[in-house]
């Protein structure tokens, strides 16, 4: 699922909201994926995170950000709200 692309912004904001069915939570991973949009090219990678879905608590939340290497990207995070519901 992806979010509609932001332009030009150093602090973007989707307001989204996504909403699926799960049957075996244990095995779900969650990733944050950021890429530098372009309409000539190939998007490029800027940075991402990963985490299980049962580590996801309900309330506002923040992940740093890693570079494909591995890296924390000082200064950049995601902050997400999370809700789960039955």
């Amino acid at each position: 699922m992806k979010p509609k692309t932001q332009s030009s912004s150093f602090n973007p904001r989707w307001d989204c909201t996504f909403k699926f069915q799960l049957h075996v939570p244990e095995l779900v991973l969650v990733r944050f994926k950021v890429e530098d949009h372009d309409y000539a090219t190939k998007n490029d990678f800027l940075c991402q995170f990963t985490l299980p879905f049962t580590s996801m608590r309900t309330g506002y939340r923040h992940v740093h950000l890693l570079q494909a290497d591995g890296s924390s990207m000082l200064y950049v995070q995601e902050n997400y709200y999370y809700y789960y519901y039955y």
